[in-house]
């Protein structure tokens, strides 16, 4: 597990940021996967992207935080965990 960085510019419609913990096969495995975030910034938003890398950063230094999400089974520290969001084929 391992913590990670989201950052997405949507332009003048606002930006999206998070924080999460995952696992590095769980990254590579969405790359490239459409994630459908609904109407998060606003009504009539509909943000829908294609996952990339450059959109995720792993976030070093953080083994304590990722022991205490994993044991209170909360993945997600703040903002939307792009990959809960994945959209089925």
């Amino acid at each position: 597990m391992k913590l990670w960085s989201f950052n997405l510019d949507c332009g003048r419609m606002g930006e999206l940021e998070s924080l999460f913990v995952a696992n590095e096969s769980d990254i590579e495995s969405a790359i490239g996967k459409t994630v459908y975030f609904g109407e998060v910034l606003g009504k009539y938003s509909e943000i829908f992207f294609k996952l990339e890398k450059d959109m995720l950063k792993e976030v070093g230094g953080a083994i304590l935080a990722i022991g205490l999400f994993v044991v209170f089974k909360s993945h997600n520290i703040c903002g939307k965990n792009p990959l809960d969001y994945i959209e089925e084929e």
